[in-house]
C-alpha cells in the first residue's frame, strides 16, 4: 500500500513544515509542524520502530533541540510519557536524546583547576546554542562535598585531595606504590570538603550555563587566589574573543576584598558597583 504523505499533510494544513496557505509560522508552530511531519514519515514509511529516522528532514535541528530540552529538564521519564501519549514516532527515545545532548556538551570535567582547552571551547559551546554576543557573566560559589578519596582505575589516580593552584599543573595524582608512601601522601595533602565552582553565563538568558572550572578546597579561597583565578579566566577568554562583562560571588571576606579593590587585568577594569557583591569589567 502506498500513501501520499503530501495529501495527508495538506489535508491537515501542513506541507512539511510550511503551512498550506503560505502564512508565516512562529517557532511554536514550526515545532508542531515538525512533529507531525516526522510522525507521519515514520509511521507510514517504516515497518517497525527500530527503523524510525529523525535526521532526514528539513526540521532535523528543531527536533533535536526540542528533544534535548525535554530530556535535559524532564529526563527519560517525561520523554517516555510523551512518546506513550501521542508523540510516538515524532520524537526519539531517551537514548537518542541523551546522545544528542552529549554531542552538544563539552567534555566532562575530570580534573580540578582551570583547563586551557575548556576555556578555548567557550565560543564553540555557546555558538552551538545560537549565541551571537561574545559577552558573558562570570560567577562562582563553593558547595560542600563529602570528604572522600576515590581511586580511578584507568590511570591509577587518587582523587579528592586539595592541591594549590600553583602546584596543580605539576601535581602527580597517581596512587603511591606502598602503604607508607600513601600515609606520607595523605599527611601532605588534605581531603577536600568543598568544591569551588566557576560558571559562565551568556547575556542571553535562554542559553544554558557552562561550568568553566571546579576547584577542590578544604575552606574558602583567599583573596590572592580568587584574584589570580579571575585574572587567568579573563585573559584566556579575551584571547579567544570572549569578554567578561560582570562578575558575581557571595559575601565571603576574600570576595569582598577583591571586589572593593580597584584593579585591572589587561584591558579589563574591575570596579565596585552599587552592590558590594558584584564587580564589573569593561574593556578599555
Amino acid at each position: 500500500m502506498q500513501v501520499d504523505l503530501h495529501f495527508f499533510s495538506q489535508g491537515l494544513g501542513w506541507q512539511g513544515i510550511r503551512p498550506s496557505h503560505g502564512h508565516a509560522l512562529d517557532r511554536g508552530s514550526h515545532i508542531l509542524a515538525a512533529l507531525l511531519d516526522r510522525r507521519l514519515q515514520n509511521l507510514v514509511l517504516c515497518r517497525r520502530a527500530t527503523s524510525f529516522r529523525y535526521d532526514t528532514s528539513d526540521s532535523t535541528d528543531l527536533l533535536k533541540d526540542f528533544s534535548v530540552l525535554i530530556y535535559l529538564y524532564g529526563g527519560a521519564r517525561v520523554l517516555n510519557f510523551l512518546l506513550a501519549n501521542g508523540l510516538f514516532g515524532a520524537l526519539p527515545g531517551p537514548d537518542t536524546a541523551k546522545k544528542w545532548m552529549m554531542q552538544r556538551c563539552p567534555s566532562i570535567l575530570r580534573e580540578s583547576g582551570l583547563s586551557v582547552s575548556r576555556m578555548d571551547s567557550v565560543p564553540i559551546f555557546f555558538e552551538t546554542f545560537g549565541a551571537v554576543s561574545p559577552v558573558y557573566h562570570l560567577s562562582h560559589d563553593a558547595t560542600a562535598v563529602l570528604p572522600r578519596i576515590r581511586w580511578r582505575r584507568p590511570d591509577n589516580a587518587l582523587l579528592g585531595f586539595v592541591v594549590s593552584d600553583a602546584e596543580l599543573p605539576y601535581f602527580d595524582c597517581r596512587a603511591p606504590e606502598s602503604f607508607s608512601e600513601l600515609e606520607e601522601f595523605m599527611d601532605k595533602y588534605r581531603v577536600a570538603t568543598q568544591a569551588e565552582i566557576f560558571v559562565l553565563q551568556s547575556m542571553d538568558p535562554r542559553l544554558p550555563t557552562l561550568v568553566l572550572a571546579v576547584f577542590a578546597q578544604s575552606g574558602p579561597a583567599d583573596a590572592g587566589t580568587t584574584k589570580s583565578r579571575i585574572a587567568t579566566i579573563v585573559q584566556r577568554l579575551a584571547a579567544v574573543g570572549c569578554y567578561i562583562m560582570s562578575w558575581a560571588a557571595d559575601g565571603a571576606a576574600a570576595n569582598i576584598s577583591v571586589m572593593t579593590e580597584h584593579w585591572a587585568v589587561r584591558g579589563c577594569n574591575f570596579r565596585v558597583t552599587d552592590s558590594l557583591f558584584i564587580g564589573t569589567a569593561s574593556t578599555l
